[in-house]
């Protein structure tokens, strides 16, 4: 809770942001060599307050609500209708400010990963039998509250294989999970784009930490001969992993710990550079030595697999166990702060606003 406490009052976040891109280089754990750049805030309340004046009146009750409604913590990656607005049903101007808007809150990376895993919804319905329904423009922007300098608010897009949830306060970024993210396929076998792995780096990182273990490390880490067919962590059961399990980075090699490092990066540079290095310090300030690393399944490339890191402040899930290990599922949560939910509430209390609105006092 102090570490959370201490965003709101940071007195030099430039000054802040630049000490920790050294010391996450020198720790060698994600971010190196990294440019952070001050804060993207403003641009994203800019770009929201865009998209929003673009709309129409019944567009607008569509895509907003208010930040206390409990549709704010309603997450799910499954193809569903569900609320928000969705790029169907928004003009070409409009979709454009959209995506403005959505990846203004975004590293270029983290913007072009959810490019492409629209891309995927294409790739489905070429290759599925029943891929008629499969629809790439069935993608739902929502934002709660009111977009402005300063304030409250928080912004969703939504849809099969993706969750990105955002929540900020006092301008700053409050919380970035739930962050889900998915890929099916996990590979793509044809067509213009053949090769793509949209998750294929982090299952590539977690393989070769399991190779580098040996046997009396592998088989602490291994939890499970197999795959569990999906995350654990879904909606509506975020806290169902209390326990972390695997083998802990105190006793891993310094290389295997830089890998480990590079693995949560992989999650946590989805957020612009400014916003990442503050992740990556929280989490060290956390503990890495009780950070574990678990694996279930198949260590053979091409069969199913999962793998999870789990400590005090991060959770990742990943699973690739569908569709002939071609159908990958992976979550990062903050299990301290899921949806900002610890932090707007010592938020609120510090600033003697009484109880937090209607909604904040959900526990998961």
């Amino acid at each position: 809770m102090t570490s959370e406490t201490t965003r709101f009052r940071l007195p030099s976040r430039r000054r802040l942001l630049r000490a920790v891109t050294a010391t996450l280089a020198i720790a060698g754990i994600g971010l190196v060599g990294r440019t952070v750049r001050g804060d993207g805030t403003p641009a994203l309340v800019t770009a929201f307050q865009r998209w929003l004046e673009s709309l129409t009146p019944e567009q607008r009750r569509d895509a907003s609500f208010p930040f206390a409604d409990g549709e704010r913590l309603d997450w799910h990656y499954t193809p569903r209708r569900r609320a928000g607005l969705p790029l169907k049903e928004m003009s070409a101007r409009q979709r454009e400010y959209a995506w403005t808007a959505m990846e203004s809150g975004l590293s270029a990376a983290g913007a072009a990963r959810a490019r492409d895993i629209v891309f995927l919804e294409e790739v489905l319905g070429r290759i599925e039998s029943l891929g008629f329904w499969r629809d790439p423009e069935s993608y739902f922007l929502s934002v709660f509250g009111e977009p402005r300098d300063g304030s409250t608010w928080g912004w969703r897009f939504e849809g099969h294989h993706m969750s990105i949830n955002m929540t900020l306060a006092d301008g700053r970024l409050a919380a970035a999970t739930p962050l889900f993210l998915g890929a099916n396929p996990a590979v793509v076998s044809s067509g213009p784009r053949e090769g793509l792995a949209v998750m294929g780096e982090e299952a590539a990182l977690a393989r070769s930490l399991m190779a580098g273990f040996d046997p009396a490390r592998r088989e602490e880490a291994l939890i499970n001969d197999r795959p569990f067919g999906d995350i654990v962590s879904g909606p509506g059961r975020e806290g169902a992993l209390a326990r972390p399990e695997g083998l802990p980075a105190a006793r891993m090699s310094a290389a295997e710990r830089e890998t480990l490092g590079r693995l949560i990066a992989r999650y946590v540079e989805t957020l612009p550079p400014a916003d990442a290095a503050v992740e990556m310090a929280r989490i060290r300030a956390g503990g890495i030595d009780a950070i574990r690393f678990a694996w279930a399944g198949s260590l053979t490339p091409g069969r199913g697999h999962y793998f999870r890191v789990h400590g005090p402040p991060v959770l990742i899930e990943y699973d690739n166990s569908r569709d002939d290990a071609n159908h990958v599922h992976s979550v990062w949560l903050d299990p301290t702060n899921i949806f900002g939910l610890d932090v707007l509430g010592a938020h609120y209390r510090r600033h003697d606003h009484g109880a937090p609105p209607q909604g904040e006092t959900h526990t998961v």
